[in-house]
């Protein structure tokens, strides 16, 4: 039976707030509170470490826009691995069945969001996954 120690932090749709280094699908299984912020705070450390770094990026900018894009490609073939998982969750239910009934039709849900994502990821990956990068 589930029993949560703590119960789910809020996740973070904000825009403004995706500045971290790691995935709200890393963060959401940290569930207290605590570490949960400190898991936040270090990474925006990285993430600024990162844009400092970036300042000396030694390609034009046409390259770091593909380069850019390929990290968003790898992002999103994470994200749609992540929704693929959720959605093949198979359960062998003997308790309420409504709630049996609402959790697949979650996952049903979720199979349909990888597909969806696996076609942006498509697209993007025909216009840059072999990018040939200046010398």
């Amino acid at each position: 039976m589930f029993n949560p120690v703590h119960k789910p932090l809020p996740v973070r749709p904000d825009p403004a707030e995706f500045e971290g280094a790691f995935r709200e699908t890393f963060l959401a299984d940290t569930s207290d509170p605590e570490s949960n912020a400190v898991l936040r705070a270090f990474g925006n450390v990285l993430h600024r470490f990162s844009l400092e770094r970036a300042e000396v990026w030694p390609y034009s900018y046409r390259d770091a826009t593909a380069y850019h894009l390929q990290a968003g490609l790898a992002d999103l073939r994470h994200l749609q691995d992540y929704f693929v998982f959720w959605g093949e969750e198979e359960i062998d239910w003997k308790g309420d069945q409504d709630e049996a009934q609402l959790h697949l039709a979650l996952c049903r849900f979720s199979a349909q969001i990888a597909k969806k994502l696996g076609a942006v990821a498509d697209e993007i990956e025909k216009e840059v996954g072999d990018w040939k990068f200046d010398e």
